[in-house]
């Protein structure tokens, strides 16, 4: 089992950034629905149960 990497503890300035990025992307024309998808796209990808499980809580 590995250990979890949290960003935010890292690397704070880029946890910040991720989250103006997050903004960005939830102020623009795209459909609520598919930001979701590929959100929940990339959390794949990335091999993240927690970011899957993050957004599927919000739902």
């Amino acid at each position: 089992m590995t250990t979890r990497f949290f960003l935010m503890k890292e690397n704070p300035k880029a946890y910040e950034l991720l989250g103006e990025l997050d903004k960005l992307g939830r102020e623009s024309n795209i459909p609520r629905n598919l930001q979701e998808l590929i959100k929940i796209y990339a959390s794949n990808l990335n091999h993240c149960a927690f970011c899957i499980e993050c957004i599927r809580k919000r739902r």
